[in-house]
């Protein structure tokens, strides 16, 4: 097969608006099948997440059904929170519909920049309570199981407020690390591109 004949059959995967400058439909190709791959990767990757949550809140059910009163609360929400979860990773890392790829590119771009953003504002709307409902449940069994030991309520509180704050900055410093070595590369080639097809 002729190299004009391969560029040809790859045209209709291109977002117009993506042939200006010299060797523009290659450039829009190689973007494009970059962002799908990885697109595909981080599915693959997030399905796993998403079974490990469910399972830790299969494992937590008969816990959560032999508690009585205030503990069954506590593993009812740490329950639910693994649940959430994973109901919003699913969500979240849902592939962008294939119509994207016929938009010009500059719109293509865009959208696939914003998809690669570390914690939208709209992430933080949902990943917030879904940290508050985990704390408030793990804060209950914490406390409960800890008060066969002491009756200082308000140290134990402390203790757990200060453990779950401190877990949760690590948990978002990691993330960010992966998330650069995951997404950064993919990125920083968008917004070259972006800036090639201004100039």
């Amino acid at each position: 097969m002729e190299l004009d004949d391969f560029k040809k059959g790859r045209q209709p995967d291109t977002p117009s608006g993506g042939t200006s400058g010299p060797g523009g439909n290659s450039e829009a190709g190689g973007i494009i099948e970059s962002f799908r791959s990885h697109e595909n990767k981080q599915r693959r990757k997030v399905l796993y997440i998403v079974t490990a949550l469910i399972a830790l809140g299969i494992i937590y059910t008969p816990i959560f059904v032999r508690q009585n009163d205030i503990m069954s609360i506590g593993y009812g929400l740490i329950i639910a929170g693994f649940l959430l979860g994973a109901v919003y990773l699913y969500l979240a890392y849902k592939p962008l519909p294939g119509s994207i790829y016929s938009l010009p590119m500059a719109d293509f771009l865009n959208k696939a920049e914003n998809k690669l953003k570390f914690m939208k504002f709209t992430d933080w709307l949902i990943v917030i309570p879904l940290l508050l409902v985990l704390g408030t449940g793990g804060g209950i069994v914490f406390i409960v199981r800890l008060s066969r030991y002491t009756a200082n309520f308000s140290l134990l509180l402390v203790i757990w407020v200060i453990f779950f704050v401190l877990l949760v900055i690590f948990a978002l410093h990691v993330s960010r690390k992966d998330w650069q070595k995951e997404h950064g590369e993919l990125l920083r080639e968008i917004h070259r591109v972006k800036r090639s097809i201004k100039n």
